[in-house]
This record gives C-alpha cells, structure tokens and sequence, in this order.
C-alpha cells in the first residue's frame, strides 16, 4: 500500500502542474554520526560470509587514521569466503572511520577468498550485500545513501573512461598476474590472471560511453527489503582476491538526480521519461524503485523495469538540490 500510495502521489502532482511538475519537499537537513555495517552474504552457501564497516564521527581525520582497520587475519570456517573491503589506495579497510561531516565517495570492491589462493568454481551462487544501521543515533541524520556498481573499464576509478585508462591497460597487455589493473576480463566475462583480447574487447564497450548500473537507496533497501540489495548470481572460475566488481557509496547523490549534476530537475525528468516503460536492458537511467524499494528487473529477460514504483520516488525527489540541505 506505501508504494502504491507513492505512485498516486506522484502521479496526481505531475497532472497537476504538468511539464513543470511540483515544488521541492521541504525538511530539516542535518549530517550526523553514523555506523553502517555492510555484509557480503553468499546465501546459504559453504562459503563464509564477509564484512565491512563504514563510521562517521568526530576526531577522525581522511584519508586515513588510527580508527581505520584494515582487513587481514581472517579465521576461516570452510576454507573459503565473501570478501568486500573499502579501498583507500593502498589500502584495504574493513573498518573505514570518516569525518562527522565526510561527503567522499567510498569506494568498494568485492571478491573471493580462498585461504590457500586457490581459484573457486561457481554456477549459479545467489549472493547479496545487506546493509544495516547499528547504534542508537547512529544513522548519518538525513543524509541520502545511494550506491552503485562503476564500470571496471574506468581503471583509475575517476568516474570516466579515457585515454588514462587506455594507456593502464596498454601498460599491461601481454602481461600475466593477479594484480594488474587492466585484467577485468576473460574467456567467461571474469579477470583470469591475463590481460589480453578479452580485457581489449571489455574495454571498447566502455570506451567513451560508460556503462551505468542502477541507483539503490540504501534506507530504502533498510526500509523495505531487510536492508537486502541482490547482485547477478556468479557464474565461472574466481581468483581468490581479485576483485570481480566494484561500488561506490555516496552521500552527495540524490537518487532522483538522474544525471548527476547535483540537483533534481526538468533534465531529469527528460531522462526519466525518455525511459518510461522502455524494456531495454542498457536502460538502468530511471530505474530507482521497486515493490520493495529497490530498483526491479524482468524475471524472464534481465532488463529494467521502470515503472510506477519508480514515478512515485522520483516525484519524492523532486526539486531537490543536494547543494540546499533545506530541500532534502
């Protein structure tokens, strides 16, 4: 009933006042402490499941200090397992303790681990990452939550794909290891120790035109699904460590904000038209919602849905400046 009650909503302001829309919402805006535990859950399976932990407060400094913990020691109970970690470079945190105030993006990335560095097989393993808040007050106040996949093309990880990831992944072609940037793919779509034709192929789809992956809302998630985000199921060989994909979790990104410019406005209402109802698998723009507040796919094909779920919340969003703090 919440959602359908967000699409009426939504829907009842857009014909009110047509191409136009509605005015922003209006609130109390505050940045606040906060603890967000973040959980690579295989599902049921024999591998042990990992996490990480994201901290807000006083005292810290970035883009690292004392409070941080990075991952290491790991006792296994079957041998092998989920692994996610925050990168700071070159780093690898399992605790990451930011500033009270702290917008930087933190970046993730997930992989597998097998405590004697073997490869793992896997065929069809559901896995998730859930969120959860823990501490009384410990919620980062209002601040929007969103997280999102990159495309492992853009290998210097600055948002875009150009000639500086080109000339990393021309520096190690021909090369073999498990820790080179260019290795993102191979003969099954997965990094295999080698950068060569497959991880040139994997590359030129991304080259200039950057894949986008769906928004999740991370409260949303917390709200309506147990904190639950499902990931594509793994399918192939994994090197044990070496990261097969990668996030980014912000909180200076309003889930509404379709291009990213930092406010919600007619440009995204153009982009989330231009996707209405349009069942294509490279269409993730617009697709920020679902029955259980996170964005939903075609059982039978893979492909976004974008669809009233999706008007109601970005008529939530409308308006909204994330530069205004008094409009979230």
């Amino acid at each position: 009933m919440k959602e359908k009650s967000k699409f009426r909503k939504g829907l009842e302001r857009i014909l009110a006042t047509g191409i136009v829309l509605f005015g922003g919402l209006v609130g109390s805006a505050n940045a606040s402490q906060g603890r967000l535990k973040i959980i690579y859950d295989m599902n049921n399976s024999s591998y042990d499941n990992y996490w990480c932990k994201l901290n807000h407060t006083t005292g810290t400094e970035e883009p690292n200090d004392v409070s941080d913990v990075s991952y290491g020691n790991r006792i296994f109970a079957n041998n092998k397992g989920s692994k996610i970690v925050s990168i700071i470079d070159p780093y690898e945190l399992q605790i990451d303790t930011r500033g009270l105030n702290s917008n930087t993006p933190v970046n993730l990335e997930l992989s597998l681990h097998e405590e004697y560095g073997n490869d793992m097989y896997l065929s069809n393993q559901e896995n998730s990452l859930k969120f959860s808040f823990f501490g009384t007050g410990w919620d980062f106040g209002n601040q929007p939550i969103t997280l999102q996949q990159q495309d492992l093309s853009d290998l210097n990880k600055d948002g875009d794909v150009d000639f500086y990831d080109f000339a990393m992944l021309a520096n190690d072609y021909g090369k073999t290891g498990n820790a080179l940037a260019g290795d993102i793919s191979g003969a099954d779509g997965i990094s295999d120790g080698n950068v060569d034709f497959h991880d040139v192929a994997y590359f030129s789809e991304g080259w200039l035109n950057k894949r986008v992956y769906p928004v999740y809302d991370v409260r949303d998630a917390n709200e309506l699904n147990n904190g639950i985000i499902p990931l594509p199921d793994l399918n192939g060989t994994y090197i044990s460590e070496k990261p097969y994909a990668n996030f980014q979790l912000r909180f200076d990104r309003l889930l509404a904000d379709l291009n990213d410019n930092g406010k919600v406005d007619n440009r995204d209402y153009s982009l989330f038209a231009n996707g209405w109802h349009n069942d294509s698998s490279n269409n993730h723009i617009g697709n920020i919602s679902g029955l259980n507040g996170i964005p939903d796919f075609n059982s039978v094909s893979g492909n976004a849905i974008i669809d009233g779920y999706d008007l109601g919340r970005f008529s939530e969003g409308w308006l909204r400046d994330v530069n205004e703090p008094n409009t979230w």
